[in-house]
């Protein structure tokens, strides 16, 4: 009786909704992205994923009880941890996660308030208003982003200034993102609430 041919275990197929587009998934076998889990505080817990985890398997972290994530909580691919790149052992020795995701550019749970006025800016971009007008919201948002401790009477005024130069950087998609920065007052004061 011949003897079958040996032929080498297969790694599991991608998951596709895991991974960006073009990137290899498990084995990176090319350079690219692996994939990490971090908790909602933004404390590391694993950098070198090459496959994508079972949810209910990442529990919740050791240092501060936060639910673990591997998915970007908006679009649900990989968080990006380490790069890989073939024949080299390589480690990061202080990897640190990033604040927006690389797939969708939202932020994730552990991006700080000078984060997300970064993703207003990044909205304001986008915004149909002169440029003359994005320089004016460019430098309120900076003065948000710079001020801390700003009393809320002060912050407010500088949002009704962000709100009726570029009216559109407070509602749609934008809204959300708005009212992470916003406080129940200022909300109401604003007429986001």
């Amino acid at each position: 009786m011949p003897v079958p041919p040996y032929i080498p275990p297969q790694p599991p197929a991608a998951d596709p909704s895991f991974w960006r587009p073009g990137e290899p998934g498990w084995g990176h076998r090319v350079r690219g992205y692996q994939a990490a889990s971090v908790c909602k505080r933004g404390h590391s817990q694993e950098t070198r994923l090459t496959e994508a985890p079972d949810p209910a398997s990442l529990g919740f972290c050791p240092d501060c009880g936060a639910v673990i994530l591997a998915r970007c909580p908006a679009c649900g691919i990989r968080i990006r941890g380490e790069l890989h790149i073939p024949s080299q052992v390589w480690f990061e020795e202080n990897f640190a996660p990033r604040k927006f995701c690389d797939g969708c550019g939202e932020p994730y749970p552990w991006a700080t308030w000078q984060d997300r006025i970064y993703q207003l800016e990044n909205v304001l971009d986008e915004e149909r208003i002169d440029e003359a007008t994005k320089l004016l919201v460019r430098e309120d948002l900076k003065r948000l982003r710079d001020a801390d401790g700003m009393d809320q009477d002060a912050q407010l005024k500088i949002w009704r200034q962000v709100k009726d130069r570029a009216p559109g950087l407070l509602k749609g998609t934008a809204l959300p993102v708005a009212q992470s920065l916003l406080n129940a007052y200022l909300q109401q004061k604003l007429g986001l609430g």
